[in-house]
Formats: C-alpha cells, sequence, structure tokens
C-alpha cells in the first residue's frame, strides 16, 4: 500500500464528518415528512402523492445530474450547490410553513413540492458525489473506511431519529402548538445539514480529465454497454 498524504488524510477526516451529520440531518426530517402532512389533515391519497412525487424527482434527477457533472468536471461544486445547499434549504422553508398559517390544502401542497425539489437535488448530486467518492479513499482501505463510516452514520440515523420523534411529540406539551415539534426537528435538519456541506465543501478535489468533445455521445454508451454485457445483465 502506498502512504497516505496529508491532503488525503484531510480529505478522508471530512469525508467522515459529512456523513455523520448528513446522517443526523435525514435522521431528523426524513421518517417525519409524511407526518407532517398527517398533522394538516392529508388524505391516503395525498400521502401517497407525496411519497411518489418525491421518488420519481429523485429517479429522474440522475440523468441530468450525471450529465451536468460529465459537461463541468466540477464534481465538488454539484454536490455543494445541488445536494448540500439547494436541498438542505428546502429544510427550512418545511420549517417555515406553519409560520405564514395558509390553509391545510395549501400546506400539503408546499410540503409535496418542497419535499419534490429536495428529492430532486439530492439525487441530482449523486453521480458526481459517487465519482468524487472513488478518488477519495483509497483501494486497500475502503471496506474498513466505508464500514466504520456507514456503522457511525447508523448509529447517528438511530439516536437522531428517536429525538426528533421525542421533540415532535413533545412540542405539542411545550407550546401548545402540534407543528412546533415539526418545526423545531426541520430548523435542526437543516442546521446539521449545513454542517454536512461544510465539512464536503473543505475536500481538495483534484482536477479529473475532461473527454474530447463528442467522446461522450450515444455511440460510445452503446460500445461501453456492448463491450460489458455482465454489467447490462446486472441492472
Amino acid at each position: 500500500t502506498e502512504p497516505i498524504t496529508s491532503t488525503e488524510l484531510g480529505n478522508l477526516r471530512y469525508f467522515w464528518l459529512d456523513g455523520i451529520f448528513a446522517a443526523t440531518s435525514e435522521a431528523f426530517f426524513l421518517t417525519y415528512i409524511p407526518l407532517f402532512a398527517l398533522a394538516y389533515g392529508a388524505s391516503n391519497e395525498q400521502i401517497g402523492w407525496i411519497t411518489a412525487i418525491g421518488n420519481l424527482a429523485g429517479a429522474i434527477a440522475l440523468f441530468p445530474g450525471a450529465r451536468m457533472m460529465e459537461r463541468t468536471g466540477q464534481r465538488k461544486k454539484l454536490v455543494v450547490w445541488s445536494g448540500g445547499g439547494i436541498a438542505r434549504f428546502v429544510l427550512f422553508f418545511l420549517a417555515l410553513i406553519p409560520l405564514f398559517q395558509i390553509p391545510p390544502t395549501a400546506a400539503i401542497i408546499a410540503i409535496t413540492s418542497l419535499n419534490g425539489l429536495r428529492a430532486f437535488m439530492s439525487n441530482f448530486a449523486n453521480p458526481a458525489w459517487t465519482a468524487l467518492v472513488a478518488d477519495l479513499v483509497p483501494n486497500f482501505m475502503r471496506g474498513r473506511y466505508f464500514s466504520t463510516r456507514n456503522f457511525l452514520m447508523g448509529i447517528c440515523t438511530l439516536v437522531f431519529t428517536a429525538l426528533a420523534g421525542w421533540m415532535i411529540t413533545s412540542g405539542n406539551d411545550w407550546t401548545g402548538n402540534p407543528l412546533f415539534g415539526y418545526q423545531l426537528a426541520f430548523f435542526l435538519a437543516f442546521l446539521t445539514g449545513l454542517g454536512s456541506m461544510y465539512y464536503f465543501s473543505r475536500i481538495d478535489e483534484s482536477p479529473i480529465p475532461m473527454p474530447a468533445a463528442g467522446a461522450q455521445g450515444s455511440g460510445g454508451q452503446r460500445r461501453a454497454v456492448a463491450e460489458t454485457p455482465g454489467y447490462l445483465g446486472f441492472v
């Protein structure tokens, strides 16, 4: 194994902390968005639309996200401003919804739209995130590094999901407002998400060579699929 430079060590540390803060942020809101809509009186159909639109937006976002990464080569910037920036600021706007005292139907539409935007921007950054991570972690330590990182992220998810649930349940007792707990949880998700964005932005990204014009056309993609039938079968 080759020795790890100080820059690589710093990148591994920042990526580790990014994962911890990202898992904490998701724990504060991901499970509770449908319950937030239910607090506004959402029907089963409306809850289904919230989930369906979020999943569809997240799936669609992968294609323009991959194309944007190929065109610009700015992997870290894409992750920071889309998944780290816009997607996290959506959580702040979710926390503000009760302050406007809008009708329940309008609130449910806002929740559905904001959740769809969050899912789109999070997955828009996924191709760039995956490509960058492949260069951050050396081959000889990937298994050990990701296993411990994912283990700690799982612990954070377990602990802070329970904490968010307690805050949501207790919010009505504290203020008499059943939505206050959701506001607090989403605001904490926003703050911890900013921590994730900060540490990811500290990563030192090495520039990647950009392909020649036309090298990434559909013909090249078809040849790549034809030359790797095992991968096509796996997909």
